[in-house]
């Protein structure tokens, strides 16, 4: 799949955002290929499915919302405190799922990381 991406334009010369479902074997080979010029986005919604699979049922909502408000913070490290905070919280109820959230955390937020380098060189 990458070589085709490769064929038909990819630029390995570059930074490039990868948005991937979380499978390993594909960050991996994107990395790999990309190496520091790849930045892998993960998608927040598989992350928030799998998370909210280690958690019963009546729990699911709440959790559920407080993951879409802590994605949805414009700012970097407010999204991040969030998600600890939110992950400390899960440790309550599920490890699997607090492991779960924290193991994304920071290629689920990868687009805050873009943006701030991006304005960085701009302010530069």
């Amino acid at each position: 799949m990458i070589e085709d991406l490769i064929a038909r334009g990819l630029r390995l010369d570059k930074p490039f955002l990868a948005a991937l479902d979380g499978a390993k074997a594909l960050s991996k080979a994107v990395r790999d290929i990309g190496g520091d010029y790849a930045v892998i986005q993960r998608c927040q919604v598989h992350k928030q499915r799998n998370v909210m699979s280690y958690l019963p049922s009546h729990l699911q909502d709440h959790f559920e919302r407080k993951l879409r408000v802590a994605h949805g913070l414009t700012s970097y490290d407010n999204a991040r405190r969030a998600l600890s905070a939110l992950v400390r919280e899960l440790e309550r109820v599920s490890d699997s799922a607090a492991r779960s959230l924290e193991e994304g955390v920071e290629e689920t937020h990868a687009m805050h990381r873009l943006l701030r380098r991006i304005l960085d060189r701009i302010a530069a």
